[in-house]
């Protein structure tokens, strides 16, 4: 937990205004998903929206939302099946120190490969956490400046 939350403040450092998507892009290519997967950009999507609206339900609520944004001709069940690919691809890779990090998967073959819902859940609490270390930081250093 130390090693993400580190790793959260030095993102907080590196951006002066919280910028989600971004920090999403950031983590999932960390992760090692493949960006010209079409699941990397539901990926992206679906966590963002997932921050905003933590209490949506994933399968049928948070696909239905992301199926409304492309428009005609994609459905639930393409979008579901593309964010499990990107993930799939990532884990096979294996080895990455974002998996040991945000995933707490150090002994990897021993640890299952996270479902859609946890995979999304997670890097979204992720982003609340990493949200926080802004408001944090920024906090600190507006303090710093007024001399508090």
């Amino acid at each position: 937990m130390d090693n993400m939350l580190e790793h959260l403040l030095f993102l907080a450092r590196r951006f002066e205004k919280p910028d989600v998507r971004y920090v999403v892009i950031i983590l999932l290519m960390e992760l090692g998903v493949p960006t010209r997967y079409i699941g990397f950009e539901y990926l992206v999507k679906a966590i963002v929206i997932y921050v905003q609206n933590p209490n949506l339900v994933i399968k049928r609520g948070l696909y239905n939302l992301i199926a409304e944004q492309c428009g005609k001709g994609v459905d639930m069940t393409q979008i579901e099946r593309a964010i499990r690919s990107a993930i799939e691809s990532a884990w096979q890779k294996g080895g990455s120190e974002a998996w040991e990090r945000y995933f707490a998967a150090g002994k990897r073959h021993s640890t299952k490969k996270p479902a859609n819902i946890e995979f999304i859940s997670r890097l979204a609490r992720i982003i609340e956490l990493w949200i926080g270390c802004c408001d944090t930081y920024e906090q600190k250093t507006l303090g710093e400046e007024v001399g508090v």
